[in-house]
C-alpha cells in the first residue's frame, strides 16, 4: 500500500489505501496466494445465498459470502486503479510536483487457511510469494530520522496530523481513520471512487463479522472432528502432530530468511492433507454457514458494500 515515492501515506491513511481493502492473515500464519483467477463479476449478488460456490481465491474452498464481496473482479479493479492514479498525478502536477508518480494498488487478498497448494508449499514453505522477502531490505540502508519534516511532496499528497480533519467511523461512533480532504491522494481517489470512505467504514464492520465467523467456527465440535482428522494424517505422513488450533499455520519456521527443508516437508503434508481429508472443503463450509447466519441477522453491511463496490467498478458515478 502507499503511492509513488512518499512514505508518509501509510502512516497518515492505515486502512484506507487499498480500493475495497484487504484481510489480514487468519491467526498467526500466512496462506497460499489468490491463484491469479479474476472473480466472474465484480460483486455477488446482494445479500447472502444458501447455494455454494467454488472459491475464486483457494482452489478446493468453497467462497464464503464476505469473501466474495470483498474481492473485486481483476479488470475492473485494474481500470479504477489505474484511473484513481491518474487522478492523483493530475493534482500533484497542478501542485507543481510535476515528476510525481501514483502507485497502482494491487487486488486485495484475503488469507485464511494457511498453506494449501503442495506446489507452493514445496517452493515457499507457509511463506506466502506475495510476502516473501519483504523484510530482507538493504541493510546498509539509513534507518529513518526521527521527527523529520515533511517534504512539501508529502504534505500535498497526504496532508499533516493537523490537516487530517475528516473522519471514517462505524456505527457505534468509532473513528477507524482521519484524513485531509484536501490532500492529493484524497481528490484523487474521491474522484474516481466517490463512495470510498463509505466502503472503508463498511469494509471494518464485514471484517468483524467475518472474524466473529471464523470464531464461532473454531470453537465448534464439527470443527475439531475436522481438524483432529486433518491432524492424523499429518502424523501419518511422519510430522508433528500439530497442536489445536494454531498448528493450522505451521509449527516450523525458518529463522535464517530462506525456507528450511523442515519447513517445507511440513508445509507440504499439510497441504496435502487438507485436501486428502476433506478438510479444507469442511472448513470453508462452515464459514460459509456461519457468516451466512450473521448476515441473515444484520444484513445491512453486506448489501450496502456489494451495491457501493457494483457502482464503482461498473464506472457508476
Amino acid at each position: 500500500m502507499g503511492v509513488g515515492t512518499s512514505s508518509i501515506v501509510g502512516v497518515a491513511l492505515v486502512g484506507l489505501l487499498t480500493l475495497t481493502g484487504c484481510n489480514p492473515p487468519s491467526e498467526n500464519g500466512s496462506d497460499t496466494p489468490v491463484d491469479g483467477s479474476p472473480s466472474t463479476s465484480s460483486a455477488p449478488d446482494e445479500g447472502a445465498s444458501d447455494e455454494l460456490v467454488e472459491s475464486a481465491l483457494y482452489p478446493g474452498a468453497w467462497a464464503t459470502p464476505i469473501e466474495q464481496a470483498l474481492t473485486p473482479d481483476q479488470d475492473r479493479f485494474e481500470a479504477v486503479s489505474e484511473s484513481s492514479a491518474l487522478a492523483v498525478e493530475q493534482c500533484m502536477i497542478e501542485r507543481g510536483f510535476t515528476r510525481f508518480v501514483a502507485k497502482r494498488e494491487a487486488r486485495p487478498i484475503q488469507r485464511y487457511y494457511g498453506v494449501i497448494d503442495p506446489d507452493v508449499a514445496r517452493v515457499w514453505g507457509y511463506t506466502a510469494p506475495s510476502t516473501a522477502g519483504e523484510e530482507t531490505d538493504d541493510p546498509n540502508a539509513a534507518p529513518p530520522m526521527e521527527n523529520a519534516p515533511l517534504a512539501e511532496e508529502d504534505i500535498a499528497l497526504a496532508g499533516t496530523d493537523e490537516s487530517r480533519t475528516e473522519e471514517v467511523t462505524l456505527p457505534d461512533g468509532t473513528v477507524v481513520a482521519r484524513y485531509d480532504p484536501e490532500a492529493c491522494w484524497n481528490i484523487g481517489r474521491l474522484q474516481v471512487q466517490p463512495h470510498l470512505f463509505e466502503m472503508v467504514a463498511l469494509q471494518m464492520q464485514l471484517e468483524n463479522m467475518l472474524n466473529n465467523a471464523s470464531m464461532t467456527v473454531e470453537n465448534s465440535a464439527e470443527f475439531r472432528e475436522a481438524y483432529d482428522e486433518w491432524a492424523a494424517c499429518v502424523v501419518d505422513k511422519g510430522e508433528t502432530n500439530p497442536p489445536f488450533p494454531d498448528g493450522l499455520y505451521g509449527t516450523v519456521s525458518s529463522s535464517s530468511g530462506e525456507v528450511s527443508a523442515e519447513e517445507i516437508s511440513e508445509a507440504v503434508a499439510h497441504a496435502e492433507c487438507k485436501g486428502e481429508t476433506g478438510f479444507l472443503r469442511e472448513w470453508s463450509q462452515l464459514r460459509v454457514e456461519a457468516e451466512q447466519e450473521l448476515i441473515a441477522q444484520t444484513p445491512g453491511p453486506l448489501a450496502e458494500y456489494v451495491a457501493l463496490a457494483e457502482e464503482t467498478y461498473s464506472g457508476g458515478s
